[in-house]
């Protein structure tokens, strides 16, 4: 299974990397020892093989987080993965997750995965074991607010549209930068 992860709204990439490594771990690997991380930009091709075909230590599946592949000088390790991906070469068992913050086949010069994994189908909720992606692009408007005001729920508070305005323009809008206000704050707005 393949899912990629990507778009310009960093703190939502991360947070669905967090949500779906939470949620393997919670059903198959509690300790984690069967998650393998690897930095696009420092990933040796050899690693990258090893990872997809090395079985789980202590249960049937395999997770490999594979982040910043794009920021790679070398195409080496994005062309192996391009084969892997047109070949059907990952296993059943071998969760992968490509995560970019940006949207590298927007690129001028990018390496042909991204048009692979581009090519995905968008995220379906009720979906079992099928190959997606997931883009966030970042919040503007009324989309911003819906998700600060929630946020704030999950937080046990609620915002006025005035501290909302505020808390939005002291932050620039940045999701990093607003799930980051304390919440001794946003109780005294």
């Amino acid at each position: 299974m393949v899912i990629y992860l990507r778009g310009e709204d960093t703190y939502r990439v991360d947070e669905a990397l967090r949500a779906y490594v939470g949620a393997y771990q919670r059903k198959h690997d509690p300790k984690g020892v069967s998650v393998a991380r690897l930095d696009g930009e420092t990933l040796d091709v050899q690693d990258l093989q090893r990872a997809v075909a090395t079985p789980g230590l202590l249960t049937s599946r395999q997770l490999v987080v594979l982040r910043r592949l794009a920021s790679r000088k070398k195409v080496d390790a994005a062309d192996t993965l391009a084969a892997l991906l047109s070949d059907h070469r990952i296993p059943a068992e071998v969760v992968l997750i490509v995560v970019e913050h940006g949207v590298p086949e927007s690129a001028k010069r990018t390496p042909a995965v991204f048009a692979v994994l581009a090519a995905l189908p968008p995220r379906r909720p009720k979906a079992r074991d099928e190959d997606f992606q997931e883009r966030f692009d970042a919040l503007v408007g009324r989309a911003l607010e819906q998700w600060v005001d929630e946020a704030a729920r999950r937080r046990g508070t609620r915002l006025a549209p005035a501290a909302r305005a505020l808390l939005l323009g002291l932050t620039s809008g940045d999701l990093r930068r607003v799930a980051s206000v304390p919440n001794i704050v946003l109780l005294k707005w």
